[in-house]
């Protein structure tokens, strides 16, 4: 249901940039920072590293400090939680100051994705995902499955602000 964009070039560029960036994959960005640093079509400088991996009762959580490699203090923990009717995802951003958000949830082509009301998606009729903690909103997206083949998709961003600590919460659940 859920994919990243794929591999449409390795040729670097803005393209490359693109698929290699944050934007381009289910995660969350900072003030439009990537987890690493990129340097040309194959190279990576600075970048992160994950931090408390944790297996939980009901699913799993970890963090990393590839925002804060590039701005002190910016640190990003996911927590998945499996529930009898779906699961929780539950971002943790982290950082003094005021900082922007955004996170990316590129659906599989052909999956569609409908804004019933804010903060209330509604998945290939059969997932409802609430959102809360940010503004939800639909975007065109591209998944380059296969080389050479590029397929449009739905990208459900939320975005919003924070300072100091902030939570996003998506709760997904089959619809009865």
């Amino acid at each position: 249901m859920l994919t990243d964009t794929g591999i449409s070039t390795y040729e670097p560029g803005k393209q490359r940039d693109y698929e290699r960036s944050v934007a381009a994959h289910n995660t969350v960005r900072i003030d439009e920072l990537d987890q690493a640093e990129f340097w040309s079509g194959f190279r990576v400088a600075r970048r992160g590293h994950p931090l408390g991996f944790r297996l939980l009762p009901d699913g799993l959580q970890c963090g990393h400090d590839g925002f804060a490699v590039q701005r002190r203090g910016l640190f990003h923990t996911r927590r998945v939680e499996l529930k009898p009717e779906g699961f929780v995802v539950t971002d943790s951003l982290n950082g003094s100051a005021t900082h922007s958000f955004e996170a990316f949830w590129h659906f599989a082509p052909n999956v569609s994705v409908e804004i019933m009301k804010p903060g209330k998606i509604v998945v290939a009729r059969k997932l409802t995902v609430e959102v809360d903690g940010g503004s939800p909103r639909l975007e065109e997206s591209c998944y380059w499955g296969r080389h050479g083949l590029v397929e449009a998709r739905k990208c459900l961003v939320v975005s919003g602000t924070f300072s100091g600590n902030a939570k996003l919460r998506l709760s997904c659940s089959v619809r009865p």
